[in-house]
């Protein structure tokens, strides 16, 4: 699942839980079983944009939550 951010510019991002795969380092892993949602014990953060220099990512709060039934 990726996002961009915005220099100076406090973001909110929800990323629904059914669009994230099995990653390791930024690679996906095409032979791991599906992402079981009740099985997440951490999540990782990884700058992907390849660019050199200084970055800088505050996260105020990070929460999962059931999706909405339509």
């Amino acid at each position: 699942m990726c996002f961009t951010t915005k220099r100076g510019v406090w973001e909110e991002h929800k990323l629904p839980l059914k669009d994230f795969v099995p990653t390791f380092r930024g690679r996906v892993l095409t032979d791991a079983p599906p992402l079981n949602p009740a099985k997440v014990s951490s999540v990782g953060l990884l700058i992907s944009d390849k660019q050199a220099g200084p970055f800088h990512l505050e996260v105020a709060w990070i929460k999962g939550s059931h999706p909405t039934v339509k």
